[in-house]
């Protein structure tokens, strides 16, 4: 093996090569060494000890052990201990300030941040849960989101697991008025099959029995809202299975449900049609009697 010194120093003929491959090699800038392949530096380290790998460059500036990919295999920026285990990318801010992501065009289109899921099987048919994005502390979670598919619906879930709204189409959105989380679904006739008329109402509204309750989780948090195994023989397209165990349950045992409260809205406006429609004959009938009277 030779070493050969040359005088020019550039990356076409590199100070130290091997034999006579003259464009392979180390080359010395100033205060800076390159690993030169072919004519052209590949990584370049400054006297900060910055490094310069291309499309891959760490400021020579920056903190000790600012990025590491540790034994596990997770990628940790800004810190050397993995603050989530399950995670296997993770970026740490010990204090203030935001991590952000910056699309520079002139399109007019957002940025955006795309995640997918596949079973380990292969495709991604019937994968049941799609995304959680929560805020919580490193231990104790706190709200969060959670999508799940369930057949062509997407569930949307908010804080305390319960469900917000089923948008039936890919097009539906979370917005709050007053602090209160509501939801709004694509409802054009040119997007929906229409089966029939809703069959509940009255009768069926008398039968569903809304509670004052607290999660087990959250015993100090009273709300107020209905039983999903209560109202599943009443309205069965309200409640849903969320394929969840209950912690601390065998499991076998049935899975969670979950209630769709907005599929109420139907009966809700079925019972207001037939009481207005059972004051306006009572009304009728006042009416006749008051004018056989006089």
């Amino acid at each position: 093996m030779a070493i050969r010194i040359n005088g020019d120093n550039t990356t076409a003929a590199p100070g130290i090569t091997r034999g006579d491959d003259t464009d392979t090699g180390l080359q010395f800038g100033t205060d800076e060494v390159s690993i030169v392949t072919g004519g052209t530096a590949r990584v370049t380290v400054d006297s900060t000890g910055g490094l310069d790998a291309g499309a891959f460059t760490v400021d020579g500036s920056a903190p000790a052990d600012s990025v590491n990919l540790d034994s596990s295999g997770r990628l940790l920026v800004g810190t050397t201990t993995s603050q989530v285990d399950e995670a296997s990318l993770q970026s740490y801010k010990p204090s203030g300030g935001n991590q952000i992501l910056v699309q520079s065009d002139d399109l007019g289109t957002a940025t955006s941040i795309f995640r997918a899921k596949a079973r380990r099987s292969g495709g991604d048919t019937n994968v049941a849960e799609l995304g959680v994005y929560r805020h919580s502390g490193i231990t104790d979670p706190c709200s969060f989101i959670r999508l799940q598919a369930e057949d062509t619906a997407v569930l949307f879930y908010w804080t305390d697991n319960s469900n917000i709204f089923r948008s039936s189409t890919n097009s539906a959105h979370i917005g709050t008025t007053s602090g209160t989380v509501v939801g709004t679904q694509t409802s054009d006739e040119r997007v929906k099959n229409i089966l029939g008329p809703v069959e509940y109402g009255l009768e069926t509204l008398k039968q569903i029995e809304p509670v004052r309750f607290s999660l087990k989780s959250q015993p100090d948090i009273e709300q107020l809202g209905f039983i999903a195994q209560q109202v599943q023989p009443l309205v069965p397209q309200s409640v849903f299975d969320t394929g969840e165990h209950i912690e601390g349950e065998p499991e076998d045992a049935p899975t969670k449900l979950g209630m769709e409260y907005v599929a109420l809205i139907p009966v809700l406006v079925n019972a207001a049609k037939e009481m207005a429609t059972r004051i306006e004959t009572l009304e009728a009938r006042l009416t006749a009697l008051e004018g056989g009277a006089s």
